[in-house]
């Protein structure tokens, strides 16, 4: 069975459709369980045999594309391609994709957490607090 290799975090918790839509097309799906971003080494030991990426924020570079033999589609999970060297991915054969707006409301959420945080001193009295005070 070809590979997807996820580079993403918690793909499985919050793309369950996605997940389900790869392994009934005969994919094997093997997910990042680190927690954090892949290492270059866990990188080029998981990229080994994968014929697409669903790529997270891990460092796509000339050395991960040379351990990745069979790779034939990134897709950034989010926007931007800032974590993948384009030129490599082009002499490597690899096509690269984006998912613009896909988190488009998780930005929205945490703008308006911030602007309430600082609307109201939410982080300098939660310090103060911490510290004893009660402002």
């Amino acid at each position: 069975m070809p590979k997807i290799l996820v580079g993403s975090t918690n793909y499985s918790v919050y793309c369950r459709e996605g997940l389900a839509l790869l392994e009934s097309a005969g994919y094997t799906v093997e997910e990042n369980t680190h927690g954090r971003p892949l290492t270059p080494e866990e990188l080029a030991a998981a990229a080994a045999d994968a014929v697409g990426v669903i790529a997270g924020v891990e460092q796509w570079d000339e050395a991960a594309f040379a351990a990745a033999p069979e790779l034939k589609v990134i897709v950034r999970f989010g926007t931007g391609y800032d974590t993948v060297d384009l030129e490599a991915a082009k002499r490597h054969g690899v096509q690269v994709a984006n998912t613009p707006g896909l988190n488009a409301d998780s930005v929205a959420e945490h703008v308006a957490a911030f602007i309430l945080c600082m609307l109201r001193e939410l982080i300098p009295l939660n310090a103060s607090t911490r510290a004893g005070g009660w402002d």
